[in-house]
């Protein structure tokens, strides 16, 4: 009965070009998944500016039915108002 020797993985000290090989391929998936992100990040930020646009324009809508209602509000009181000064002379 014999053992087979399995040989212990060691760095490749001795190929400095394999070695820079390995470093520009890791460099270079790092710089598309940087690429990767910043397209994530400009399309994030384009998804927020048109939702800002848009609560925008749903608070400048909101702001204007509030003017008509106060509006609204202070005729009805006017002729509230009104009727209540007349009421004693029926």
């Amino acid at each position: 009965m014999s053992a087979e020797i399995i040989p212990f993985p060691t760095p490749d000290f001795e190929n400095p070009e394999h070695r820079l090989r390995r470093a520009l391929a890791a460099l270079d998936a790092a710089v598309r998944q940087q690429r990767a992100a910043v397209a994530d990040w400009q399309t994030a930020i384009a998804d927020l500016r048109r939702s800002m646009t848009s609560l925008g324009a749903s608070l400048h809508g909101y702001r204007a039915r509030v003017a008509t209602l106060d509006n609204q509000a202070e005729t009805l009181a006017e002729t509230a108002r009104r009727l209540q000064s007349t009421e004693p002379a029926l």
